[in-house]
């Protein structure tokens, strides 16, 4: 517990600006259904969690007018950082490592940094490493290991990666900085964008990047399937360059 430092800010009946930082070599791992690694969320006027008694659950946003103005925002930023060597990593069903949110009125941008040597790992039956729901700017920094278990559990890996809510028309923008490592699918709102260095790793079955307006544009490696005889879907355009 000692790496973890939350900073929140609160006002009352606003969510305020987040933050979650994790120390460096530290770790966090959960093994429950629905029991994600990292929970950040900034909401207002309404909104929270629900859950139900067979362990269902999930995350909503709401504001209202009356409590919310322009000089006084419901909501604020939401930003995870893992710092070197830190493990993220969950096993449950519909479990995510990393989990950000935030909507209301205000100021609705997330952000995650993923540092060198740090990896979030989505095991056996998880929903996926990273859930992100901004209605601000997204962005992912990735210098570590994103991975569905390919990597780290490969008996019983998951399949996503990177999932955006459902209803979600905000992009994200992610980068695969140089030397990381991305296992695992995509499902992306229309705009985001996926761009990975030279001496990256990129490898999934199915990119869904949200439509015509989204772009892969890779410099490093560009994995099918992973180690297995596959095929890889990709919605969006992609742009290849030298690696």
């Amino acid at each position: 517990a000692s790496g973890l430092q939350s900073t929140p800010t609160t006002e009352s009946g606003q969510g305020g600006n987040v933050s979650v930082n994790i120390g460096s070599n530290s770790s966090i791992v959960t093994g429950g259904d629905d029991a994600h690694a990292i929970f950040a969320q900034a909401v207002g006027g309404g909104g929270g969690v629900i859950a139900g008694a067979n362990n269902s659950g999930y995350a909503f946003a709401g504001a209202s007018p009356a409590k919310c103005s322009s000089s006084q925002p419901c909501t604020g930023n939401v930003s995870v950082a893992l710092s070197g060597g830190s493990i993220v990593r969950t096993s449950g069903q519909g479990a995510y490592g990393i989990y950000v949110q935030s909507r209301g009125n205000g100021s609705n941008n997330t952000s995650i940094n993923i540092g060198s040597g740090s990896s979030v790992e989505s095991w056996a039956n998880s929903a996926g490493g990273i859930f992100v729901d901004g209605a601000g700017t997204n962005t992912i920094d990735n210098y570590g290991t994103i991975d569905n278990g390919t990597l780290t559990n490969k008996n019983t890996p998951s399949v996503n990666g990177i999932v955006v809510a459902s209803a979600s028309t905000t992009p994200v923008a992610i980068t695969n900085e140089a030397g990381s490592n991305f296992y695992g699918n995509t499902k992306l709102a229309d705009g985001s964008t996926i761009n990975g260095a030279p001496s990256s790793t990129l490898s999934a079955t199915s990119l869904d990047l949200g439509g015509s307006h989204s772009t892969l544009t890779n410099g490093g490696t560009l994995e099918v399937g992973g180690s297995a005889i596959s095929s890889l879907q990709i919605n969006g355009n992609v742009v290849q360059q030298q690696s």
